[in-house]
């Protein structure tokens, strides 16, 4: 008789936690958190003046998500311990900010049909 071994080759599921932010709202969240990130690194001079407007626009994002910061930063670690998880969250908010800047980096048509 051969005997097999069923463990080599199976996932380990893990369940996801019941405080865990639902993907979409995770990704839409950091979306918006990574627009302000930007806006801050583009403003830097104004960022030395403007910690708590940083920190408060932060807290708005989350609260937008009706969030609290200790959810989503546990939830946030739940995912980096899911990489390929995680992995496809970034390049699907970065696929969207990427086409966020090319609708705005794009040219506009202000001519008019008449």
């Amino acid at each position: 008789m051969l005997l097999q071994s069923c463990g080599s080759n199976d996932e380990v599921i893990i369940k996801d936690p019941d405080y865990l932010i639902p993907e979409d709202t995770f990704k839409l969240t950091l979306f918006d958190l990574f627009l302000l990130e930007g806006y801050a690194t583009r403003n830097l001079e104004k960022l030395k003046k403007m910690d708590t407007l940083y920190e408060r626009k932060s807290m708005y994002i989350l609260e937008k998500y009706n969030l609290e910061e200790t959810r989503f930063k546990r939830s946030y670690n739940f995912y980096l311990t899911q990489p390929e998880r995680l992995e496809r969250i970034y390049e699907e908010v970065l696929e969207e900010l990427t086409k966020r800047q090319a609708s705005l980096s794009s040219p506009k048509d202000t001519s008019k049909t008449q």
